[in-house]
């Protein structure tokens, strides 16, 4: 089973959790796909790592505030991505994967990770 993880790009607990998780698959049951994405680049010990373990990855960057050329970019990657699962590491990215997952022809199952405390949350995450 292919899943795609969709986590932050710069120095966070994304980066941890997907790697750790890598590691607990000891029987190799799942094959793993990854799309790096945030306004830092892409942290050289994830690209490294991945690349270690074989792991196809992809980044997009996103300038601050609202980028249309990045969520195009994102939702291709979503929509073309043959996982059977998308693994969010963040519901920030719910909208274009809920989208680009619609308009596939391979539907994809969602799995939110959730890490924002909830009496941190905007308005906006809310919604």
């Amino acid at each position: 089973m292919k899943i795609l993880h969709v986590l932050y790009s710069g120095l966070g607990g994304h980066g941890n959790v997907f790697f750790s998780m890598v590691t607990a698959d000891e029987n190799h049951e799942f094959e793993y796909e990854v799309l790096f994405n945030g306004i830092e680049d892409v942290r050289l010990e994830y690209t490294k790592k991945c690349n270690q373990l074989g792991i196809p990855w992809s980044f997009i960057k996103k300038n601050p505030g609202f980028d249309l050329t990045y969520l195009k970019g994102f939702f291709d990657i979503i929509k073309k991505s043959n996982a059977e699962i998308i693994f969010l590491h963040n519901s920030a990215y719910i909208l274009p994967t809920k989208l680009a997952n619609f308009v596939s022809k391979q539907k994809k199952k969602i799995i939110i990770r959730e890490t924002q405390a909830n009496n941190l949350k905007t308005k906006k995450e809310w919604i």
